[in-house]
Parts: structure tokens; C-alpha cells; sequence
């Protein structure tokens, strides 16, 4: 559960950097895309907790459960576990659809790193209908690598074009006096 959590934090922070970076953009859409994010990591957080459901049923010593009847349950709880991982990566899958979208109409990355992105999201929403996202997990994978790691080699290496930012930010900004 303490690794659920560390992530957690991490992804919350890679979601808030993320906010911070593509406002610029569309702000509207880096805010869904934070709160889809947000969405997700309490997801991670509720299937850490259910997870251990099973365990806590099963070995409690003072239970009202029969052996029998305990059981049942904590195959019930390891169930919702599965259900409640599949949602979070959808919305991880979706948050990088539209992190994916974001570069694409932002200047100041490549946009093939948005179309990675978006392969990498589309692979991770097919666990909305869980026996093909199991199915094609390997596939999902390897464009979850292709689509993920180049971005962030590209965000920790090379950064972004911090000239076509301000440029886009001053767009952007204006835009806003505008309305």
C-alpha cells in the first residue's frame, strides 16, 4: 500500500507540473486533465485500501464470519480491487489522451510526442472493458513505452522551447484580456 501512495504523490505532482505547463494551451483542458488526474489517484488510493480487504477478512481472529462465509467475501472485495484498478487506468489512459491533445496545439513541444501519447492513452483505456485491455496487455504496454518515455526523456533532456512558451503564454494571456 506505501508504494500506492508514494505513486500517488507522484502523480499528483506530475499532474499539477503538467496543469502548470500546457494553461498556456487551453486551460480549460489542463484543468480537466488535472482533475481527471486527481480522479485517478484516488482511484490508486481506494484499490490499495480495498485490496487489502481479503486479508484483513480472512485473518481476523475475533471475525462474525465463518470460514465459509468470510470466504465469499474476500473474494468479492479482491473482485472490486480488479474493478477499481481498471478504472484508474482508464482515466490514467485518458488524462494522457488529453495531455496528448495539449501537445499537439501547443508550439513549444513536438507533436509527435503527442500522437505517442495518445496511442499510450487509447492502449490504456481499453481496460474500461477489461478482457481486452488483459488481452492486449502486452501490446498496451509496449505503446505505453513507446508513448510515455520519449515524452518524459524529451521533458527531462531537452525541456521545452521555453521562446515558443512565453510566446504561447502571451497568446494565451491576451486572449484572456480579450473576453
Amino acid at each position: 500500500m506505501s508504494h500506492q501512495l508514494i505513486s500517488g504523490v507522484f502523480h499528483l505532482g506530475w499532474g499539477c507540473l503538467s496543469y502548470e505547463l500546457f494553461k498556456v494551451v487551453n486551460r480549460r483542458v489542463a484543468l480537466f486533465a488535472l482533475v481527471i488526474m486527481i480522479g485517478m489517484t484516488v482511484g490508486q488510493i481506494v484499490t490499495a485500501i480495498v485490496y487489502l480487504g481479503p486479508r484483513f477478512i480472512l485473518t481476523s481472529s475475533g471475525s462474525v464470519f465463518t470460514p465459509q462465509q468470510a470466504q465469499p467475501l474476500a473474494y468479492a472485495s479482491l473482485r472490486f480491487s480488479s474493478y477499481t484498478f481498471n478504472a484508474q487506468l482508464f482515466l490514467f489512459g485518458l488524462w494522457c489522451v488529453l495531455l496528448a491533445g495539449l501537445i499537439l496545439r501547443s508550439r513549444f513541444l513536438p507533436r509527435v510526442l503527442g500522437i505517442l501519447l495518445c496511442i499510450a492513452g487509447c492502449g490504456w483505456m481499453f481496460f474500461l472493458v477489461p478482457p481486452l485491455g488483459f488481452r492486449w496487455f502486452p501490446y498496451i504496454a509496449a505503446a505505453s513505452a513507446i508513448g510515455e518515455i520519449p515524452l518524459e526523456l524529451w521533458l527531462m533532456v531537452m525541456a521545452v522551447n521555453s521562446q515558443r512558451w512565453e510566446e504561447q503564454a502571451k497568446t494565451s494571456a491576451q486572449c484572456h484580456d480579450w473576453r
